[in-house]
């Protein structure tokens, strides 16, 4: 044997605890913020409650938020809230007076632990993977959209941190391995042929149909061309449209089990000042306020007990990372919610129906900062501005083609998608093909295969649907 020295280059993803904390902080919203540093607060005695400096301006606004009551889901971010969304005064108290914070935090971890995310990290957790390859799959669980699925947006986030790429498709393979079946997938088809590929290998003609182009027919019913182009007979396409229908819908769905009202705290609000302008600031004020306690750090200084200054110099430390990383998100969002302000400042002052154009790409270049830090101060986060409670990425849309000279966004698109809709003839709902119409009336030169797709987004059913369900309403049979 020889024995001898060598160098090797490998990649590795290297975490130390602070950095790990300071990303998961960020990626917390209000709710979860709240829970953790309640949490925090309980274990270590360094860490001492601080009540929260509200000025006179920001007092009149949160008095005005939270005297309204918004009876509607928020808008435009794919998920759908199950009764009242709440503008940030937060569940209400009992008689006897309970704290509404322990209520909440209570519940926030029964619902994590029966939530996708959860299960997720559960199965990558006790999968004996590479500790490299654990903590991009671990990465990626947060990256996913409410209904389960990765975006290339998400994925491309990872690449330009340097994320090798061979790690990563790795990684994105395995995402597509756990369960329920589905999870991971890119868009609708991929969805299908996940679960179809999981429960129903042998079924060729149904995962022949696992395209956009295809599946676009099938809902159509179009099964003559479907069966011409397959090269087999109609009533074998029937049948694999049918075995289609019946998967699971919904990742999402499997994880939500009531239908009780959802509570909100915004992580920002947008305002408008007394001279008329926008102007954002970050909830501080749902989140316990702390400190490093002085009676803690004064005895650290004093005590000759080893043993002792050891733990105190540990918890204190603790404390200082806990302030600093919080202090970091809010800088953060603030920062982030003011370049969203300059960009939008017409739709907030109530001059602009729709949004401008805007990426996360856009965002991250303006701030000179990776576009995965901008997703990370996105996720599961939602802000209180003038027009309602809207999710935080609701204010990030592509732009779309258009017949002026004015970029118009895709949000743009969707809301007028949902304002036909609801104020569409009962007697004679809106086809796709008329909703097209309608949107390259307005400016926006979408096709009809987009108009279908941005329908699905915010779950507006087809127009075949809706007519059964409005004959129903109106027949007086019920919903």
């Amino acid at each position: 044997m020889y024995n001898g020295l060598s160098i090797t280059q490998t990649h590795r993803l290297q975490l130390n605890p602070q950095l790990l904390q300071s990303i998961s902080v960020l990626c917390m919203n209000t709710t979860e913020l709240g829970s953790y540093v309640e949490k925090l607060y309980q274990e270590n005695p360094c860490i001492e409650r601080r009540e929260p400096v509200i000025s006179d301006e920001m007092l009149k606004v949160l008095k005005e938020y939270r005297s309204r009551d918004y009876q509607s889901s928020a808008v435009g971010g794919g998920k759908k809230t199950a009764g009242t969304v709440n503008t940030g005064s937060g569940a209400k108290a009992n008689d006897e007076d309970e704290s509404p914070r322990n209520e909440l935090s209570s519940r926030y971890v029964d619902d994590y632990i029966d939530s996708l995310s959860y299960d997720l990290k559960q199965q990558i957790e006790s999968a004996g993977l590479d500790k490299s390859l654990e903590a991009v799959c671990l990465y990626l669980t947060d990256m996913l959209e409410d209904n389960g699925w990765l975006t290339e947006e998400s994925i491309d986030s990872l690449k330009q941190v340097g994320v090798p790429e061979e790690l990563l498709d790795t990684a994105v393979a395995k995402i597509k391995t756990l369960e329920p079946a589905g999870v991971g997938a890119k868009d609708l088809a991929e969805y299908i042929r996940l679960q179809l590929e999981r429960n129903y290998p042998d079924e060729l003609i149904a995962l022949a149909l696992c395209d956009k182009e295809n599946l676009e027919l099938c809902a159509k019913h179009n099964y003559n061309k479907l069966a011409e182009k397959l090269g087999t007979d109609i009533d074998s396409v029937k049948a694999a449209a049918e075995l289609i229908s019946s998967l699971n819908s919904s990742i999402s769905a499997t994880y939500s089990k009531t239908e009780e009202t959802v509570y909100v705290y915004p992580d920002i609000y947008i305002y408008i000042d007394e001279d008329g302008k926008a102007k954002a600031d970050t909830n501080e004020y749902d989140i316990p306020v702390v400190g490093v306690s002085e009676k803690y750090l004064e005895l650290y200084k004093t005590t000759d007990d080893k043993e002792l200054k050891a733990y105190l110099k540990d918890k204190i430390n603790e404390a200082y990372k806990l302030i600093g990383n919080i202090g970091r998100r809010k800088s953060t969002l603030q920062r982030l919610f003011d370049y969203v302000i300059k960009e939008q400042e017409e739709y907030f002052g109530g001059l602009r129906y729709s949004l401008k154009p805007m990426t996360m790409t856009d965002a991250a270049e303006a701030l000179d900062v990776n576009v995965s830090t901008i997703s990370r101060c996105l996720m599961h986060k939602y802000v209180q501005c003038p027009q309602g409670m809207m999710p935080a990425k609701y204010f990030f849309s592509r732009s779309v083609p258009c017949g002026g000279s004015e970029d118009l966004s895709q949000q743009g698109a969707v809301n007028m998608i949902a304002r036909l809709v609801e104020n569409e003839d009962r007697h004679k709902p809106l086809s796709d093909a008329k909703l097209c119409e309608r949107l390259n009336d307005e400016g926006y030169a979408v096709a009809r295969r987009t108009v279908a797709k941005y329908r699905g987004m915010i779950g507006i059913p087809d127009y075949r649907v809706r007519r059964d369900r409005y004959i129903r309403i109106l027949s007086g049979s019920g919903k």
